[in-house]
């Protein structure tokens, strides 16, 4: 299986990209640092809230757009988690803590276990619902001890020791959700996944209306995206931040 990365849509190429996805993408692009920007109305998606009233923080809302309707999208739709499963997330980060909200208050999901090899992001899975946590290394005392084999893992982070880690664990018949891009490459042995029968599937980005029901869920209530807002001036140091591992879930920059 490969997950091969493309390179950012060119601000003057977005006219030839049909995908909503790359006009907000580009749209992010061109708006850095200014009050106006002309984009599309198949695009634009609404905010809730009204002018005169209570509306969600920018800075949420921008969260939103990848790091709560991209796992939005993966497991109602893509994966089709069920209220009944046993559900394993791998990565407890942006995107993770997100996912386990999404499963455990949108989804219903029976037994959510969550992992991450930092403890400061088991502490975030914890406040976001997850019912186990553990790092990667006791995640199959974990299993033994409670009984409980994972019907679907959501791997976020999307490396060759995570997927193989979900491999190992999955019940006959399971899921393997990948949505991290952490490796360009991931390999796997076909016989393996033959004798027990794992379903490998992969989900990138959303659409409109996934982002559109993730923000009517977030002004319920039932998710709330961690975000940090940083000034603009930052953005140097937040960079250094990402690739140290130090950044708990997002960073908004605010000009």
């Amino acid at each position: 299986m490969r997950a091969n990365r493309r390179s950012a849509t060119p601000v003057d190429e977005v006219s030839r990209t049909s995908a909503s996805r790359s006009q907000r993408s580009a749209s992010a692009w061109t708006a850095a640092g200014r009050d106006y920007v002309k984009v599309r109305t198949a695009a634009l998606v609404p905010v809730p809230g009204t002018i005169q009233g209570p509306r969600l923080p920018p800075c949420v809302v921008a969260s939103a757009t990848d790091a709560v309707s991209t796992p939005w999208r993966a497991l109602l739709k893509t994966g089709v988690v069920k209220p009944e499963d046993t559900l394993l997330v791998v990565g407890c980060g942006g995107l993770g803590h997100n996912a386990i909200q999404i499963a455990k208050h949108i989804l219903g999901v029976r037994t959510l276990i969550a992992s991450d090899i930092r403890q400061e992001s088991l502490q975030l899975a914890r406040e976001s619902g997850a019912d186990l946590v553990a790092v990667p290394k006791e995640l199959k005392a974990l299993f033994k001890e409670k009984k409980l084999r994972p019907d679907v893992v959501v791997d976020v982070v999307g490396k060759q020791d995570t997927f193989d880690l979900a491999v190992s664990l999955l019940r006959i018949g399971g899921k393997i959700l990948v949505m991290g891009l952490g490796d360009a490459t991931i390999c796997f042995q076909p016989l393996i996944l033959a004798q027990k029968q794992i379903t490998v599937q992969t989900s990138f980005a959303a659409a409109n209306e996934d982002l559109e029901q993730s923000l009517a869920a977030i002004a319920a209530g039932k998710i709330k995206p961690k975000v940090e807002e940083r000034p603009l001036n930052d953005c140097g140091a937040v960079i250094q931040g990402l690739e140290k591992g130090e950044i708990r879930a997002r960073v908004a920059l605010i000009p």
